[in-house]
């Protein structure tokens, strides 16, 4: 029975001989032998990728072959394994296989380390964890085998905590089990198939992401902003607040010491997005975002406009800016600030009104603004102006009279003097004309038909009995009678007509 023998010369050649061989192997014609990485396939057809041959010729008593070491071409390499066969050739052409040997081929001798390090990329970063891909590492002997992955707190050219190891030429592991925030240098040094290590490291510094602060949340409204507040970090040293408007809008961020902030944006009626992260480091390195929450600013008051005239007090608002849902005017009681009741519009340019036809001046008012979100009404922060219809200050008159003898001159006095002459100037009656108007709006009246003092002369009959139906319909009480072209208007008509005015109530 033919016996394959084959074995590792070197890690690049092997050793092979076939013995026990028998007739009709043992040709007096010839005999061949054949090393293969493949079977022979027992036809006359040669055997596939033949890596030696060794013939004999002669009498045919040979039993074996001679040993022949083969490096085989380019097929061996140190540290890999394969299958060889053994393959015989009778004188009549006939191939057969006489066995099969897997073989390892040994590691070639090196002493001599990588060339390089190669590089490594830090892909990842977590509180706790630097990940790393490492590659690029060269060597000319039994090759690259691998990479030993250290670590060490702080900046240093020599990290001294070996972690684990990459096998191959290149590939990524993780360091794990670090302190969040804080600077660590990571260092890597290639090694090859013989177990030669470099004694130097290529090293980086990397800084594990601060912890994540809980998410900013609204503590209190002011006028067109916000107070924030954020849940702190140990060891943290700065904190940077992002905020936007929800839609379309870029962050803007502001950094500060504290766990929380002021922020005066100046808009009302608007949502914002806000979100944190921390820093160990003032503000080097970041931790990661916090989870985004959101708000909306408060509507922004109005400004109050009011009028009152025929017994309806009409009000407008300005100054409306933001957004919102309704314009409020609440009407309260003076005496107690009792809210009585409130008018609505949705329109910045709209109006609410009151049928108020006396006591008047027992009410006043103000604006506000609400806003419905979700299932919350927000209101402005400040309150507006308050508007009120108070009753016109009392008239009195500029002069008692005037002189009786020239140059005449005029006599200042509060109320007319029968003794003095030139008993009311134009300006005086324009004056009171102006005053009941005053009243009547005051009592939710409108204007009268008059005809002003022209400057010079004294008021007629005509323009006396304008003024006095005027005042006769708010109070009559006391009131001189109308006067007729060609009366006398005396100082007395004069005095009572302004008593009359000042008792209105």
């Amino acid at each position: 029975m033919a016996i394959f023998n084959c074995t590792p010369a070197n890690d690049k050649e092997v050793t092979w001989s076939i013995s026990g061989l028998s007739n009709p192997w043992r040709s007096q014609y010839y005999q061949a032998a054949y090393l293969s990485t493949l079977p022979a396939p027992n036809t006359t057809t040669a055997p596939p990728v033949i890596l030696s041959t060794q013939t004999t010729t002669g009498s045919g008593s040979s039993s074996f072959t001679p040993s022949v070491t083969t490096s085989g071409g380019n097929a061996f390499s140190g540290g890999k394994t394969y299958t060889l066969y053994g393959i015989v050739q009778n004188a009549s052409g006939s191939y057969t296989n006489v066995g099969s040997s897997t073989v390892t081929m040994p590691l070639p001798t090196d002493t001599t380390p990588p060339g390089s390090n190669g590089l490594f990329t830090i892909t990842a970063i977590t509180e706790t964890s630097i990940t790393i891909f490492a590659e690029g590492a060269t060597d000319t002997g039994s090759g690259v085998a691998g990479y030993r992955v250290y670590y060490q707190l702080g900046e240093t050219s020599t990290p001294s905590t070996y972690h684990t190891t990459i096998y191959g030429a290149s590939g990524q592991a993780t360091i794990s089990g670090l302190s969040a925030g804080t600077l660590y240098t990571v260092g890597t040094q290639a090694f090859d198939h013989a177990g030669n290590r470099r004694s130097d490291f290529t090293a980086g510094q990397a800084t594990t992401l601060t912890a994540i602060p809980t998410a900013p949340i609204v503590t209190e409204r002011i006028d067109g902003g916000f107070v924030i507040q954020w849940g702190s970090i140990s060891g943290a040293n700065q904190y940077q607040l992002e905020f936007k408007p929800t839609v379309n809008q870029v962050w803007q961020s502001r950094t500060t010491t504290a766990t929380s902030t002021t922020l005066i944006l100046g808009q009302w009626g608007l949502q914002y997005d806000f979100r944190v992260r921390a820093s160990k480091n003032n503000g080097s390195a970041w931790g990661g975002y916090s989870g985004t929450n959101i708000a909306t600013t408060n509507p922004k008051t109005p400004k109050l406009l009011g009028n009152y005239a025929n017994g309806t007090a009409t009000f407008t608002f300005a100054e409306v800016s933001g957004s919102f849902s309704v314009l409020i005017v609440d009407r309260y009681l003076r005496a107690n600030n009792a809210l009585v009741d409130s008018k609505t519009t949705t329109m910045s340019g709209g109006s609410v009104s009151w049928t108020i036809n006396s006591g008047i001046q027992q009410y006043y008012f103000r604006a506000r603004a609400r806003l419905d979100v979700s299932s919350t009404s927000l209101y402005g922060i400040s309150l507006s102006n308050t508007v009120q219809f108070d009753r016109p200050e009392p008239f009195e008159w500029t002069y008692a009279g005037c002189s009786l003898s020239p140059p005449f001159d005029r006599i200042s006095g509060k109320v007319k003097n029968p003794n003095l002459g030139f008993y009311a100037t134009a300006e005086e009656w324009n004056k009171l004309i102006a005053k009941v108007l005053e009243l009547r709006t005051y009592k939710g009246l409108g204007p009268f038909s008059y005809n002003s003092a022209e400057k010079g002369q004294q008021p007629k009959a005509a323009q006396f009995t304008q003024v006095r139906n005027a005042i006769a319909s708010m109070n009559s009480s006391g009131l001189p009678g109308p006067k007729e072209a060609g009366d006398t208007i005396t100082a007395k008509d004069f005095n009572d007509l302004v008593a009359c005015l000042n008792a209105i109530q």
